[in-house]
């Protein structure tokens, strides 16, 4: 028997007779007890000594006291507290049951219908404390106890009394205000003054919990704000996200916006828009989406078989990340070769031989943050001496072009690069196509040919015009071919300086390879 068990024990006598731990946490041991005077199961939750000699029991009882005018169905409600032989304590009902932490524990995810009814139960709480004024600032699995097909939420309180407590103070302790994973940015940044939208977005990381069996790993960016969408989900987590309804995502999303303004304004709000009809996707052109699918199957194929192909399945999701259909999918692959569709050799010119294109591919095991998207751009500019231009593409890709369109066909071709991180890898392509400069030098060679046999007939030396037509053509094709080298020349150094600037910006823990 521990000391502060014996010590609850003879301080409690004739109020509550103490009968077993049943939990231990951050902040309290929990123990389960029997309230004499109505003969029912309680459980007596004790502050840790070293934080309770941090709070005081009167900042301590000041904040338990808030909580017990709190009447909700789906809070815990607060029975008693005080001061025992110098232990905090507090006392609630023992829930038969379970709480969310040992039943994500046990299962990893929970059904959508389980999950909207734990979070409909959780987010009426909430809201209903906050319109009371009382942020709760550790929304977990662990303060959420699930009985007889209900959640309710506990601990409102405590926090508020820890995270008024002195800051040097409290980490002597040990002890942190709120929970990583589930803190907002602006709490974990050590603001004490937090508003409801805190508790929101606690909340949406523990339905991001149920649904997608973890917690975001880190914050949201900006992109993913405005896309609604998790872009830097793993690819069990994407698979998770595209078999819930397509309200959920966004909700979330936005839910866990930085800025605390841009969140929900309340706990009920985030649960309506997780069951709200999500707002239309943006409409793409034929052109659009061949263009962005033919993007998407160069993405999914980073790691392509030996045929060198790609999956259907896989362009799919890739292109549903930007609204586009299915059947426009199906439709946009059977239009397009195929060869253009997979990250393959270009093929050669059947007139002359030559190679009409070039492209070469690297792979590397660190996905590359979109912040370091400009220092691409300047690097790829000076290689290749012009501004070019940054086309539009999938979300989190960077996209190079020397030339598009008109311009393009005037260069005789152009050079593209793209740099595109998934699922923790980054795949660097370089491509030049340059078809057109080998039709030109084709038709050159033959212009010149035939001006050189008028010439040559008209000197009376039409016996020598095949010769010097060979001649001619073979000149064409050299000048092409040592164009076409020099070229690939500076794509290959081009390709080593991207590789060279991304791996200096690898963070320091993770690994160089």
């Amino acid at each position: 028997m521990t000391d502060e068990l014996q010590r609850l024990q003879r301080a409690l006598a004739g109020h509550y007779r103490i009968e077993r731990v049943v939990g231990r946490g951050g902040m309290a041991t929990v123990y389960l007890a029997k309230d004499q005077r109505h003969q029912r199961d309680v459980a007596i939750k004790v502050v840790r000594p070293d934080l309770a000699a941090v709070l005081g029991p009167e900042r301590f009882l000041h904040e338990i006291r808030v909580t017990a005018n709190l009447a909700h169905p789906h809070i815990l409600p607060l029975h008693d507290s005080g001061v025992a032989d110098g232990l905090l304590y507090y006392v609630m009902p023992f829930v038969v049951g379970e709480s969310l932490r040992a039943r994500l524990d046990r299962d990893g995810t929970l059904p959508l219908a389980d999950a909207m009814s734990v979070a409909g139960d959780v987010a009426d709480a909430l809201s209903y404390a906050h319109r009371k004024g009382v942020v709760h600032r550790d929304v977990k699995p662990g303060n959420v106890l699930l009985s007889e097909g209900h959640a309710m939420v506990t601990d409102f309180g405590i926090a508020k009394a820890v995270s008024s407590a002195s800051g040097e103070q409290l980490t002597q302790t040990g002890v942190g205000i709120g929970t990583p994973g589930y803190m907002s940015p602006e709490q974990a940044a050590g603001a004490t003054d937090v508003s409801a939208q805190s508790d929101v977005y606690s909340l949406a990381c523990v339905i991001h919990e149920m649904l997608v069996g973890s917690v975001p790993a880190r914050w949201l960016s900006h992109e993913e704000w405005e896309a609604g969408r998790f872009l830097r989900a793993s690819p069990a987590q994407r698979a998770r996200f595209d078999a819930l309804p397509a309200a959920v995502e966004p909700a979330l999303v936005h839910a866990m916006a930085i800025d605390p303004a841009r969140r929900p304004a309340t706990a009920n709000d985030l649960v309506r828009a997780l069951a709200s009809p999500a707002p239309p996707g943006r409409r793409y052109s034929g052109a659009e989406a061949r263009e962005l699918l033919g993007r998407a199957a160069a993405l999914e194929a980073a790691e392509p078989d030996a045929t060198a192909g790609f999956s259907l399945t896989g362009v799919r999701r890739i292109a549903a990340e930007v609204d586009i259909p299915t059947r426009h999918v199906m439709a946009a692959a059977a239009a397009l070769d195929q060869p253009v569709m997979a990250p393959v050799a270009a093929p050669t010119s059947r007139i002359l031989g030559l190679p009409a294109g070039w492209q070469v591919s690297r792979s590397v095991d660190f996905a590359v943050s979109d912040r370091e998207f400009p220092a691409l751009l300047d690097i790829v500019q000076e290689t290749m001496g012009t501004q070019g231009v940054v086309e539009t593409t999938l979300p989190g890709v960077f996209a190079w072009a020397s030339a598009v369109g008109e311009d393009a066909r005037r260069a005789g071709g152009a050079t593209r690069v793209q740099v595109s991180p998934r699922a923790g890898r980054t795949k660097i392509t370089v491509s030049s196509d340059h078809s057109l400069s080998v039709v030109g030098a084709t038709a050159a060679g033959a212009v010149l040919a035939g001006m050189l046999a008028m010439f040559m007939g008209n000197a009376g030396a039409a016996s020598v015009s095949l010769p010097a037509i060979g001649v001619v053509g073979v000149g064409a094709v050299f000048l092409v071919r040592r164009a076409i080298r020099a070229r690939r020349e500076r794509l290959e150094a081009l390709l080593e300086r991207i590789t060279n600037q991304l791996a200096r910006a690898i963070p320091p823990q993770l690994p160089r390879r």
